[in-house]
């Protein structure tokens, strides 16, 4: 995977499941944002140097 894109809506609700379970960690730079009406993008880069 080189890159995250995601379209976040405030929304409030309880507990869950995680979106993305992942088994180790993954450091991402965020490389955009964009606004919309009650929605925000979020572009995450793959940060393959950290360790």
């Amino acid at each position: 995977m080189d890159e995250v894109q995601l379209f976040m809506v405030p929304v409030a609700v309880g507990g869950g499941t995680p979106a993305f379970p992942l088994r180790h960690f993954v450091s991402l730079d965020l490389r955009e944002t964009r606004n919309f009406d009650n929605t925000v993008f979020l572009r995450y880069a793959v940060n393959r140097t950290a360790k």
